[in-house]
């Protein structure tokens, strides 16, 4: 999150243009008869007599007098001097030669106006792009693209499109003779950048295809307090200390006056040492004196980081930037990591309708350091005949763990059995932890016929929830009554089933023999 005092807006008005410009397609000289090329035109050139020469082209015919240019469409033809080269010796005809310059003249021109190519973080600039049809032909197939990186926000877009997952300013269309077109938007400043922004439209002027490109640069600035925090760990767990530098440079051209910056630690967290031009002041670390043009400042600090989770560093900082007053502040975001209880449990893939399940739940600690106080598992579950233990623990020690549950239990026919755990403990550094599982176990042949995949792990779902105060157990699914049948239960009812099926056999082979 940062702050912004509120800003006059000096408009300084910057205008790039692309206008029309003129591209050589062939210059040369051309001896009477002869044919070359120019683009993707084959032009034929014929001496029509001293004074003037004759040019073919795609269908097209040109009578240009020596020494003149014509044009045709958006392009310009153009013919030198004709001079006598030689006879021919076999048709006595005379031969002349000449030069040929053929160029083709863009037709779409752009501008753009930008009111300021220098803006800082949180500042918005005003962009327009006018497109004019210059040329002599209609233009089609007009495409033009404007792409940014995301440090930019694009928003408040007239006139043209906006692909927001590019992060293009777009505009496709058609343009007469003399046709002029506007649009606008504005860029908003995210993130420091020094950008190149290359815009391109290209257009068919019914002879070739064209591009027309331009190159705009901006600068997207962290004020004038550059602020780079750097630590010495990549990934940090609970209870680490940690080695922390925060840089701050004055990156403008003129004197800064810092009043004040003040470093707030996470929460919980410990500073056990601090280093450089700076002061803990009621529980917080501060800084405030001036700082000269490119003059750095290295503050160092080493912080133990006790909670689970995002922690969260927030630097505030006020400075005079000329005649204005800058109040900002930002946020550092320090994940910390646990190796916290967890729960393991026996495999639930690819289960069939009606088979044994060794359902076996254990809670772990994966910790080779920590004990964990206070822990208490609970849980509820829609299995029939199944009650959820109750442990608890005042002591959790590393590397222990518990069977939650060791049982056997029928999969479902139809349906899903869900055993839904909720583990809350309390960490060596007194952070209140509530964490919650649920299992879901369902068969392969349920889960095909509702249309989803083969049961896996994704069918368990973990949900973590950091707090101070005590939560309520995972919400629990509608209950469904459904009977586990014990292995002993499954063989009676085989046996009976085959006992039934034997003397169905019998009796049909006394019926066929009393019919006889």
């Amino acid at each position: 999150m940062k702050k912004r005092s509120i800003v006059p807006v000096l408009i300084m008005i910057v205008a790039l243009s692309a206008t029309a410009l003129a591209e050589s397609l062939f210059t040369g000289t051309v001896k009477d008869g002869e044919i070359v090329t120019a683009g993707n035109l084959s032009i034929e050139l014929t001496v029509a007599g001293e004074g003037a020469a004759y040019l073919k082209y795609d269908s097209q015919a040109l009578l240009i007098p020596e020494g003149e240019c014509r044009s045709k469409g958006n392009i310009d033809f153009c013919i030198g001097a004709i001079t006598y080269v030689s006879r021919n010796v076999t048709t006595y005809e005379e031969l002349y030669e000449t030069t040929l310059d053929v160029t083709h003249l863009e037709a779409l021109e752009l501008n753009k106006t930008t009111e300021k190519t220098d803006i800082y973080t949180d500042e918005s600039t005003g962009v327009s792009i006018v497109f004019k049809n210059t040329g002599k032909t209609d233009l089609v197939d007009i495409q033009y693209n404007d792409t940014y990186p995301a440090n930019f926000l694009i928003k408040d877009v007239q006139g043209c499109s906006f692909n927001k997952a590019a992060n293009t300013v777009q505009w496709f269309g058609t343009m007469t003779q003399n046709a002029r077109f506007r649009c606008s938007y504005t860029l908003m400043g995210m993130k420091p950048i020094s950008y190149k922004s290359n815009a391109a439209a290209f257009y068919n002027d019914g002879m070739f295809t064209n591009t027309v490109s331009y190159e705009t640069k901006l600068n997207i600035k962290n004020y004038s307090l550059q602020v780079t925090p750097k630590f010495n760990k990549t990934t940090v767990s609970i209870g680490d200390a940690v080695n922390m530098t925060i840089r701050i440079k004055n990156i403008d051209d003129a004197e800064l006056e810092v009043s004040d910056f003040i470093i707030t630690l996470p929460k919980d967290a410990k500073l056990l040492d601090i280093g450089g031009d700076i002061q803990r002041n009621a529980g917080k670390i501060t800084w405030s004196d001036t700082l000269v043009s490119d003059e750095e400042k290295i503050f160092s600090m080493q912080i133990q980081l006790l909670n689970r989770g995002d922690n969260i560093m927030a630097i505030q900082y006020k400075y005079k930037e000329g005649q204005f007053f800058r109040d900002l502040s930002d946020e550092i975001k320090i994940p910390v990591h646990c190796d916290c209880p967890a729960i393991e449990h026996s495999s639930i893939d690819i289960l069939s309708a009606g088979s044994d399940l060794p359902f076996r739940v254990v809670l772990k600690n994966p910790s080779r350091l920590q004990k964990f106080k206070s822990l208490k598992v609970t849980g509820t579950t829609n299995i029939a005949q199944f009650t959820p233990p109750s442990i608890n623990f005042d002591t959790f020690l590393p590397n222990d763990e518990a069977v939650i549950v060791s049982d056997t239990i029928r999969v479902p026919e139809t349906g899903f059995f869900y055993y839904n755990m909720s583990i809350e403990y309390t960490t060596e550094f007194g952070q209140e932890i509530i964490d919650k599982k649920e299992i879901v176990i369902k068969a392969q042949e349920y889960a095909q016929a509702q249309g989803g995949a083969v049961i896996n792990e994704t069918e368990v779902k973990e949900e973590v929830i950091v707090s101070d105060e005590k939560e309520a157990p995972v919400p629990v699914a509608q209950e469904q009554h459904v009977k586990i049948i014990k292995p002993s239960d499954r063989t009676g009812t085989i046996v009976g089933s085959m006992i039934v099926g034997f003397v169905v056999i019998i009796l049909g082979a006394v019926i066929k023999l009393l019919l006889r």
